[in-house]
């Protein structure tokens, strides 16, 4: 059996947008990466993963728009009987895609969970941490002090 690849840093993804995108696409890529890069969250997916779920999310919050318009969200069919409106439909649909891509990109607790990804390291220094200077004053050299002290 291989083994598992472990994630890679994406810290190489393109800070501006592909220029191809719609307006609100730039606006879910920009939104997206600023999570991935800031987050200190590390990932195994590329650039076009990115762009794909950018896409989506765009494309969500369109029909999301739309389904919001509608009075009703249902529909009568040819028979009579009611069914659920098509643009509802879509709109699960496209929920699921975009569960599936943000997993993808790490950006959802089960897959943050599931990814074997360490939390990001807190930066500080030796002046945050208390115990660590008191170490530091109370450090002997290597030289002759230790020496004597024999």
């Amino acid at each position: 059996m291989p083994k598992k690849k472990f994630p890679v840093s994406n810290s190489g993804l393109p800070i501006d947008p592909p220029s191809y995108l719609s307006a609100s696409e730039k606006g879910v890529y920009t939104r997206l990466r600023k999570q991935i890069v800031d987050g200190g969250i590390d990932s195994t997916t590329g650039v076009e993963t990115l762009i794909v779920a950018a896409s989506q999310i765009a494309r969500l919050e369109r029909v999301a728009k739309e389904v919001k318009k509608l009075k009703e969200l249902t529909v009568e069919t040819s028979t009579g009987q009611l069914t659920i409106h098509p643009l509802v439909k879509e709109l699960r649909a496209i929920e699921g895609a975009v569960k599936i891509s943000l997993g993808q990109l790490l950006l959802t607790p089960r897959s943050k969970t599931v990814s074997r990804i360490p939390p990001p390291a807190e930066k500080y220094s030796a002046e945050d941490d208390s115990i660590l200077q008191l170490l530091m004053e109370n450090a002997e050299p290597d030289s002759e002090e230790s020496n004597q002290a024999v």
